[in-house]
């Protein structure tokens, strides 16, 4: 085979490798960023006239063999990003995620160093795969004692083929070394993010934000929900969001998502008295959507059946009483552009919540698995929407923290971490999500804790510190502020 070819440019570097007999290309491409983190991407090119399988293509890096100790993180719904360490001697030890997001199970991160390192001492290796989608990583010590660290997008069996002249990238894998424990790595890393990933509108500060799920559920009211306005802006909310129940026969979570009209038994006169009574007392507008579904029982499924993401021959599995729409059929993925961009376009909307309550279940598409190509058509969706509406905010939430990852972030401005408002174990979360990920990405619930395990008093000293630092939102309605009395909430918004 021919040697490789690389070319540099300041602090980035590019090798391409080529096998004439495979009629296979790869494109390596390195950067090593200002403030530390190392960027790595392969692109592999079929050159051949016959298509390629394509099982695996990942992401290697070697680290030090006296890197023995691992760090990951496990969870699940309201746990997210619980850490766990072990002493990798022999062996791999691998991570694989097959949820068709970025998982409350399994995020896709790694963490090595030297033995007993902390977050102030001892050499740390943290790696971090861009990707919402199946994902598998690795860490392994070879028998000779060499070490490596591997990630990749876990393609299903038949999932991946590449045509002649197509190429296949992979995500992009992110690197930090730190010579001084975790906290180092985790301000090398907050910095690319904010630098390098993340755009914030206007570079403003993070707005209060008050969501009307919990004060309301589906039972919207323009007169009730203008009188929460009022009381949030009394409080010092700085951003009012309407929740699920706003559109064509949303009364409950079984039916019309995927009917993305706006409910006009529920609001006679439109959004707009409602926009403009929100704005006039000071604060930004936000709604929630959660485009990829659709329910059974909804006109879009009933009018296009064949739009669900399944295999033929298999009846799809609900979730959460839903189907996932297929993306990768072009009339949907056009129908659902073009109803957003209505909602966007015919509103002063300044912040979009996007949700994705369900994970994606034997995910097809023209008789094979499609959980890739779903993954990268969401991406697709939202970078026109950034596109056509640059002064919007988009949020990525997924059942809370199962989308959060640097790829959705290139096309969104924050994420919602968990659906645990708990203070203590919220903490945890916060904690293990740090290490990634700085304040100002994440938002999270203001409310009375739904256990009386805390003392009053207790309960105020945990919970303030930890609002004043992360940004925040209160996700009660009016009756609830009577009820328990969140005069303090104002001396928390100012603190914040």
């Amino acid at each position: 085979m021919p040697p490789p070819r690389s070319y540099r440019t300041g602090q980035s570097l590019t090798i391409i490798s080529e096998d004439p007999h495979a009629g296979l290309r790869l494109r390596s491409e390195i950067v090593l960023d200002s403030s530390g983190v190392l960027s790595v991407r392969h692109g592999l090119t079929n050159l051949r006239a016959q298509p390629w399988q394509v099982d695996r293509l990942a992401v290697t890096l070697p680290v030090a063999e006296r890197a023995r100790e691992v760090m990951a993180f496990h969870g699940r719904w309201i746990r997210e990003f619980q850490p766990h360490r072990l002493v990798l001697d022999h062996d791999s030890f691998v991570l694989e995620n097959r949820r068709g997001r970025t998982s409350h199970e399994h995020f896709p991160a790694l963490i090595t160093g030297s033995t007993a390192f902390s977050e102030m001492q001892g050499e740390v290796w943290g790696v971090h795969l861009g990707w919402s989608g199946n994902h598998r990583l690795r860490a392994e010590v070879k028998t000779d004692g060499r070490r490596y660290l591997q990630a990749e997008a876990l393609y299903l069996p038949g999932e991946m083929a590449l045509a002649e002249g197509e190429t296949l990238w992979t995500p992009s894998l992110y690197a930090s070394y730190s010579a001084q424990g975790l906290n180092g790595m985790s301000q090398q890393f907050h910095r690319y993010l904010r630098e390098q990933i993340v755009r914030f509108p206007d570079n403003k500060p993070r707005p209060v934000h008050l969501n009307t799920w919990e004060g309301i559920y589906f039972n919207h009211d323009p007169q009730y929900i203008m009188r929460m306005a009022d009381e949030a802006a009394e409080l010092g909310v700085e951003r009012f969001i309407i929740d699920d129940g706003w559109f064509k026969g949303r009364n409950d979570d079984w039916a019309a998502l995927g009917d993305w009209y706006l409910d006009e038994k529920k609001y006679p006169n439109g959004l707009t008295p409602v926009i403009d009574h929100v704005k006039s007392l000071g604060m930004e507008f936000g709604i929630w959507v959660e485009p990829e579904m659709i329910n059974p029982d909804s006109d879009l499924f009933r009018a296009h059946p064949d739009w669900v993401l399944a295999l033929p021959g298999y009846t799809p599995l609900t979730g959460r009483h839903q189907y996932v729409l297929n993306l990768n059929i072009p009339q949907a993925f056009d129908y659902l552009l073009e109803r957003m961009s209505w909602l966007l376009g015919e509103h002063a909307v300044d912040y979009v919540k996007w949700d994705m309550n369900r994970e994606l279940v034997q995910p097809g598409h023209n008789g094979k698995a499609a959980a890739d190509a779903q993954t990268r058509e969401f991406y697709r969706l939202l970078d026109a929407l950034v596109a056509r509406f640059p002064h919007i905010e988009f949020e990525s939430c997924s059942s809370g923290g199962g989308r959060i990852d640097y790829e959705v972030l290139k096309r969104s401005h924050r994420f919602w971490a968990s659906d645990n408002n708990d203070a203590l174990e919220r903490n945890t979360i916060q904690r293990g999500m740090s290490y990634f990920f700085p304040a100002g990405g994440d938002g999270r619930a203001y409310r009375q804790p739904p256990l009386p395990r805390y003392l009053p008093p207790a309960q105020h000293r945990l919970s303030r510190p930890d609002r004043a630092v992360w940004p925040y939102g209160a996700g009660a309605g009016s009756g609830e502020r009577r009820r328990t009395g969140a005069r303090g909430l104002p001396q928390v918004c100012r603190a914040a």
